[in-house]
Parts: structure tokens; C-alpha cells; sequence
């Protein structure tokens, strides 16, 4: 089914000292599934009835600032069909340590060092145990998200930004409970948080980085086995200019600092001595 060109490849991402750059070919090629944007405009708007239609979004403290507030706002008056609900750090790890015991309570706490890294780490705990629509916080609303990826079928979407490298995004999940996708990344960021190794920035530990190297892992998998039905199956990707159909982002007060701006915070590279 692969080529010997395509397994020597795929072998390859196990040892590049920059496997990231790799996924520009393979969302290039004929590797993943794309959403289908013919039908965007399709009336009426019809989501995948196996989703759920619930949008959880996560700020640390129980009361956001008032620019947060506002935007949240925007995102619930153009989304008044779904269930909503707001987790903050002390709601988010209790949710976590009920689904997932003490070792993941601990992740949470301790070393997610930045908040930006709770919020990675625990939607997708929440999302692979309950599903449904995540999205950050630093949005403003205009039309519903179903406005992004109505009148297609598919168990997992994300984004996907062009650049130097590709990635694959974070910042807006669609998912049924029980993902294999959202599994795997999961499970990445547990390793990461916990290895012996050191990362440079949230980006690489919990963040797109770290999305974009478990999918990658799942494809670099199928392809050395030789194997036609994995996980990928159900997962599409879309660009992430289609976010302008709802929404755009805004920069809000918090990103002016360290504690909100991950761009801005110090990694502690040696997480797992925590």
C-alpha cells in the first residue's frame, strides 16, 4: 500500500531532530482527510449528530476579567442551541481527578507550570471522556461554530495552520467521547510532562507541538505497518483561516504579560523534577 519511499520517511520521523517539519509533506500529500467546504453554505446547518452539543472553555480563576467576560458572551449569544460550561482550575482538576485519579490530579497541579498548560492538559481530559466543542477563550463571536464545520461527518476535527513548521492547532477540538485522536494526545502530554527530556516552551510540551507530533505518530505508525483503517479515519483536518466564518481572535489584557502569555513565560525545561 506505502511505497519503500514512504516507509523510509516515515522511519525517519523516529530519529529527525525536527519532525515537525515532516508534517508540512504529509498534509501536503495524500495523508490525512480534509473538510469539505462545498457544503459550508448548505442549508440548513446539520453537525454530526454523535457530537455532543456542548462548548466548554477553561480560565484559571472563577471569575474572569472583564474583556474575558465579554468575549465569552459573544460566544454564548451566537451559540444559544448548545450547553456551555466554564472550568477554572479549582473545577477543571477536580474533574480531573474523578475521571482520572491522583497521577493526573498531580500533572495538573504541579507541572502544568503555566496556565495556558492546564487549559492544554485538561480539555482534552475533558473532551475525551465527555466530547464535544472546545474553543480558547480569546474569541469574539460573530456566527455560530457550527457555521465552521456544518454539513460534514467526522469524529475529531482541528485545525491546522500553514508556516514554518506546519501544525496541527489546539485552540478548537470537535470530538465524540472516547476519541482515539484525542487519546493519543492526551497521552503525549502525559509523557511529555513526565519524561526525562527538556522542552523549550509551552508550545512544544502541551501545546500544538505536542498535538501535532501524537497524530503524526498514529500516521508514521499506519504507514510502517502498512495498514489502510487507523484512528485517521475519522479525524478531519480543516485550515485555520475557516475560524473566520464564527469567530476571530482578539488580544485581550491577559497576553500583555507572562502569566497569560505563554510567548512571554520562562519554561522550566525539567519538568519531571517537579
Amino acid at each position: 500500500m506505502f511505497s519503500n519511499e514512504e516507509k523510509e520517511k516515515a522511519n525517519a520521523f523516529k530519529f529527525a531532530l525536527y519532525p515537525m517539519d515532516l508534517l508540512t509533506d504529509y498534509i501536503n500529500g495524500d495523508y490525512f482527510t480534509f473538510l469539505d467546504q462545498s457544503v459550508l453554505d448548505d442549508e440548513p446547518r446539520q453537525l454530526p449528530p454523535h457530537i455532543p452539543k456542548k462548548i466548554i472553555q477553561y480560565w484559571h480563576t472563577a471569575r474572569p476579567p472583564f474583556d474575558v467576560q465579554n468575549a465569552i458572551g459573544t460566544l454564548r449569544a451566537h451559540n444559544n442551541t448548545f450547553d456551555y460550561e466554564l472550568f477554572n482550575e479549582a473545577t477543571a482538576g477536580e474533574f480531573i481527578e474523578h475521571h482520572y485519579g491522583s497521577h493526573y490530579r498531580k500533572l495538573f497541579d504541579k507541572n502544568c507550570v503555566h496556565h495556558t498548560m492546564k487549559s492544554d492538559f485538561f480539555r482534552n481530559c475533558y473532551l475525551l471522556k465527555q466530547g464535544g466543542f472546545y474553543v480558547d477563550v480569546d474569541i469574539r463571536c460573530f456566527n455560530g461554530l457550527d457555521a465552521i464545520i456544518c454539513n460534514n461527518q467526522f469524529d475529531c476535527f482541528l485545525f491546522y495552520s500553514e508556516g514554518e513548521p506546519y501544525c496541527i492547532d489546539n485552540n478548537f477540538i470537535v470530538c465524540v467521547p472516547e476519541n482515539p485522536i484525542i487519546e493519543a494526545i492526551l497521552c503525549k502530554q502525559e509523557y511529555n510532562l513526565t519524561a526525562h527530556q527538556s522542552f523549550s516552551d509551552v508550545w512544544s510540551c502541551t501545546g500544538p507541538g505536542a498535538t501535532s507530533i501524537a497524530i503524526m505518530e498514529i500516521l508514521v505508525e499506519k504507514i510502517l505497518e502498512d495498514r489502510e483503517k487507523t484512528s485517521l479515519d475519522t479525524l478531519k483536518l480543516g485550515p485555520s483561516h475557516l475560524a473566520g466564518r464564527s469567530y476571530e481572535h482578539a488580544e485581550l489584557a491577559y497576553k500583555r504579560n507572562s502569566e497569560g502569555n505563554w510567548r512571554l513565560f520562562r519554561f522550566p525545561r525539567k519538568l519531571y523534577r517537579l
